[in-house]
């Protein structure tokens, strides 16, 4: 008896292995068709988890640049000309001269009335006259490189032919980032048909050449220098209207040399950033003069390729 349930005890075991040996060929080949019929069905949702993955995937990275995009600052704080701001402005009121001074006033009034020979000293005319051609200088420079974002740059532009630094410079202050490369299609009609126009760029060289000469600065040089440098050394210690504006023309001249190496490196990317800074502080030499010829000779900005 003991032996007897043996026997069906090993015969049970032997019939529930999975074993090939106890399977007849017609049953192998009805368990592969069941299993080729059973695989598709298993592999469907592993396709579609993959399609899905690929979906979410998109969604990740549009959702990632849609992010990029959102973070781009429409603002940044440039610590060099809000400083150079504050300088001015602060200069400006603690200066020499008094605010609002017949002495002031009389220089104005006699500038409308002759442009000309307005009577005061020819040094101090020529930089009053150069404060008329720093702006386009500077608008040259700056508006190439502007970005789309933030503040537009030409109501600031526009308040510097009046108030010099004083106008443009809460914009570069807290302008956006400007950009890292020109994109042609971006240019508006003012900056590819003015701001480009080799006609400006030669007129300002002109002006900045042929000022000292009108005003009669070069013959006060070449009759006596001494005496043209110290009349106009009494009118900055004695005018507020003479100080200010001559730290105006300072500043705007170190503005348009900072600006010129991002401007440069637009239309030449490979150049190198150590070279485009020195071409910029190369301007400072011969003020308003050395800008000038920087903006006639520059090379063109990127054209759209056809």
């Amino acid at each position: 008896m003991k032996y007897g349930y043996s026997l069906v005890a090993s015969l049970l075991v032997l019939g529930l292995q999975p074993s090939g040996a106890f399977t007849s060929l017609p049953q192998k080949r009805a368990e592969v068709s069941k299993i080729g019929r059973i695989t598709p069905s298993i592999s469907s949702p592993i396709v579609s988890y993959n399609d899905n993955n690929k979906s979410a995937s998109g969604l990740i990275l549009a959702s990632s640049e849609n992010s990029n995009e959102a973070s781009e600052s429409s603002w940044a704080f440039n610590p060099l000309y809000a400083s150079l701001w504050l300088g001015f402005l602060g200069f400006a009121a603690a200066g020499p001269g008094d605010f609002f001074s017949p002495a002031d006033t009389a220089m104005i009034t006699s500038y409308i009335e002759n442009p000309s020979d307005p009577g005061f000293a020819e040094g101090f005319q020529l930089v009053f006259n150069y404060l008329g051609l720093l702006p386009i200088i500077i608008a040259c420079t700056a508006v190439p490189q502007a970005s789309q974002r933030g503040l537009p740059p030409l109501p600031f532009l526009v308040a510097s032919f009046g108030a010099g630094y004083a106008g443009v410079g809460p914009y570069l202050s807290f302008r956006a980032p400007p950009r890292e490369e020109f994109i042609p299609s971006e240019a508006g009609w003012f900056t590819r048909n003015v701001l480009e126009s080799k006609l400006l760029g030669w007129g300002v060289v002109a002006g900045a050449l042929f000022l000292p000469i009108y005003v009669g600065f070069a013959d006060a040089l070449l009759t006596d220098a001494s005496a043209a440098v110290q009349s106009y050394a009494d009118l900055f210690s004695a005018s507020k209207f003479v100080s200010a504006s001559s730290m105006d023309l300072l500043i705007l001249n170190i503005v348009a040399a900072t600006l010129i190496p991002r401007d440069l490196k637009l239309r030449l990317p490979d150049i190198d950033e150590q070279k485009a800074r020195l071409i910029g502080a190369s301007t400072l030499l011969v003020p308003v003069v050395g800008a000038a010829l920087y903006c006639a000779l520059r090379p063109a900005l990127p054209a759209n390729e056809d």
